[in-house]
């Protein structure tokens, strides 16, 4: 492992810990969905529903490795891993129940309570939004303590 990477472990496999842990109550079998699952993070994300016993549900970008990816995304994930590209997403006929939705990426999505994490002005932070629905809920919190 270079340097940089090893720099990485006191801050993304916790960060992907406490978003599993800390936000919503889950429980084994269900599931949790989330962008940029090929990121640091999100392959932690993979490995921790696979111990927890969460389907995992990984969205990631077109390219042109894209099979490649999705078979080392989906190895480090338990028999419910499913990683999906953008593109396939949208093609889907049938909407993906989540527990719980992870955005690392921002944009419009189509889910109901996203969390989304990433780095603002060199301060990591944690943020719960829901989209457009009856009732507007925003919980915060920074991995930067």
């Amino acid at each position: 492992m270079d340097l940089v990477s090893a720099a990485t472990i006191g801050v993304n496999p916790p960060t992907a810990y406490r978003m599993l842990k800390d936000f919503e109550f889950l429980k084994l079998g269900d599931t949790v969905i989330q962008n940029g699952g090929n990121s640091a993070v999100g392959q932690m994300v993979i490995q921790l529903c696979k111990e927890f016993q969460l389907r995992s549900v990984s969205v990631i970008r077109s390219r042109d490795n894209v099979d490649q990816l999705k078979a080392y995304l989906k190895s480090l994930g338990n028999a419910e891993t499913v990683v999906i590209t953008e593109e396939e997403l949208r093609e889907q006929d049938k909407e993906i129940q989540a527990r719980l939705a992870l955005n690392c990426v921002g944009g419009k999505l189509k889910l109901t309570e996203v969390l989304g994490f990433g780095q603002s002005k060199n301060q990591p932070s944690i943020i719960i939004f829901q989209l457009p629905c009856r009732e507007k809920r925003y919980r915060f919190a920074s991995s930067a303590r």
